[in-house]
């Protein structure tokens, strides 16, 4: 039988009986599949956070949401015309703390092999590196419980890579598993953890000002713990919308001869954990979000970025036309330790040209005071 897979230093040992060859080592090493098996492989294969390199006879995965819709699992099906044949999956989530693939060896040895399979046989578990990844590697046979009882082999690697947990199983209860076991164990030694993407600092620029329209606007006030300048002759009053640690405000102006009053709106809202990173962003994306419920059809332009008074910004433009009205505004995303400032604007034509670049002022005054 042809040598499969490739280590160096190792020794040739008949793996748990499963009655084909592979290398292991006494010490932790690099495990990868050689030439020969590696030219059987299809090329290079990205999914969400990995690549690997699928054997020839495979197609499509089926995908399935794990871990609360934190990870996701790929399984292939061995042979595609019979869904009782073997199959290859591959499994990834973010890394809990305190977790080392020996330990997420043995959970998932007595959840997924023990409950399934009756008269268990397997290996010592095996140290190894993959890729960039530390990987503990165990084979195994066994009699499935229920349906046919057909004997089953496979064997699993589990590894941690990138910050995330890889588990890549393959089991095959026909009798082609000689030949398909080692296919699969090769793919498996092509993984590769692809890092997650980490925003970029932005660079939020120069200081934006309001001076151009600074005649348009009112008295300085303050509300919710800062000061600004809302557009002259704009009353305040309240929107019916909001929710637990967030506060809506709004100031209207003289409705136009379409009856639309051109609005100035201030909001305030805690910066959102999963989103830190990006405070500015995320808040510019609830801008949008929010004035999609009232305008589906709104175009947003594209995010620019500044400074207002020293604190960071992303800010935008829109433009809308439901019922035959033309809308345009703007929406300002205005980071502040742990909260985020939303504040913009809407008008209709013919007096949004004038209007808006006011209400653009109006998120320019706004300042800790």
């Amino acid at each position: 039988m042809q040598k499969l897979i490739g280590s160096t230093g190792a020794r040739l040992t008949l793996a748990a009986g499963l009655g084909y060859l592979t290398l292991v080592s006494a010490h932790a090493e690099e495990w990868k599949a050689n030439d020969k098996a590696a030219a059987q492989l299809q090329p290079a294969q990205t999914f969400d956070g990995f690549s690997v390199r699928l054997p020839a006879s495979v197609a499509s995965p089926t995908v399935a949401d794990i871990a609360d819709g934190k990870g996701k699992s790929y399984t292939w099906s061995l042979s595609p015309s019979d869904d009782k044949g073997g199959v290859f999956i591959i499994r990834t989530r973010p890394l809990a703390a305190g977790q080392t693939p020996d330990q997420i060896l043995t959970d998932w040895t007595t959840r997924s092999v023990l409950t399934r399979l009756d008269d268990v046989g397997k290996s010592p578990a095996q140290s190894g590196t993959v890729g960039e990844g530390t990987f503990t590697r165990l084979y195994y046979h066994g009699r499935e419980k229920t349906g046919a009882k057909d004997l089953v082999h496979g064997f699993v690697y589990v590894g941690v890579a990138q910050n995330h947990v890889f588990v890549i199983e393959s089991q095959d209860p026909t009798g082609k598993y000689t030949a398909s076991l080692p296919q699969t164990e090769a793919a498996a030694l092509t993984l590769k953890a692809i890092a997650p993407d980490v925003p970029k600092p932005i660079d939020t620029g120069k200081e934006l000002s309001s001076d151009a329209h600074a005649a348009d606007l009112g008295a300085e006030i303050q509300t919710d713990g800062y000061a600004l300048r809302p557009p002259k002759g704009y009353v305040r009053g309240e929107l019916p919308m909001g929710d637990q640690g967030v506060s809506v405000t709004a100031w209207e102006g003289q409705p136009n001869e379409m009856g639309m009053r051109p609005m100035f709106v201030f909001r305030t809202t805690p910066v959102k954990g999963a989103h830190a990173v990006s405070p500015i962003e995320d808040g510019l994306d609830t801008g949008v979000e929010m004035l999609r419920r009232f305008i589906p059809s709104v175009q947003v332009d594209a995010t620019q970025y500044g400074m207002v008074h020293g604190l960071e910004c992303a800010y935008t433009t829109y433009t809308a036309a439901p019922n035959a009205q033309n809308f345009h505004g703007v929406i300002y995303s205005i980071h502040d330790g742990d909260k985020v400032i939303i504040a913009g604007g809407i008008d209709t034509a013919p007096t949004s040209d004038k209007s808006v670049p006011i209400i653009e002022a109006a998120c320019r005054s706004i300042r800790k005071p």
